[in-house]
């Protein structure tokens, strides 16, 4: 009798530990969900922020202003933190589309800094489809499924 009775404390003691290490690891998932969630709206916080300043260049090249280098660089910076945040959350789309428009507002400010106002802007224009882009990609929420799996 004695050995069933240790038999089963030990078994009890195992499915004690056990229980706790699940408890553990869906308590780490759905702090990692909440993570991820934060770091979506941060990014959506900053691609605004990287769309204000893209208009406001755009704005400032459409009356003949030539200037637009600290928005175009306050858009850029949105756009790297953007791009930096989506490679710690595994959002690979997010990233691309990021890049992309990091590029084309490199071309805008080369272009504005050869006063070519028109080159500047329709690079604004392109960078104003992949903003787009990055948003979209940033709240497809398919994208989080395999997210949530990495540590």
């Amino acid at each position: 009798m004695q050995g069933l009775e240790a038999e089963l404390e030990a078994r009890d003691k195992e499915r004690a530990l056990h229980d706790r290490a699940v408890e553990q690891h869906v308590d780490t998932f759905g702090q990692r969900a909440v993570d991820v969630e934060r770091g979506r709206q941060q990014r959506l916080t900053q691609i605004q922020t990287a769309g204000q300043w893209m208009l406001a260049a755009d704005t400032a090249l459409e009356t003949g202003e030539l200037d637009v280098d600290n928005a175009l660089s306050l858009a850029d910076r949105a756009f790297s933190n953007v791009r930096a945040s989506a490679a710690r959350d595994g959002q690979g789309s997010v990233v691309v589309h990021a890049e992309r428009a990091r590029a084309l507002i490199g071309y805008a400010r080369d272009a504005a800094n050869n006063r070519d106002i028109y080159g500047a802007r329709v690079a604004l224009q392109d960078a104003g489809l992949e903003l787009r882009l990055t948003r979209e990609a940033n709240l497809a929420r398919e994208g989080t499924g395999n997210v949530l799996l990495n540590p």
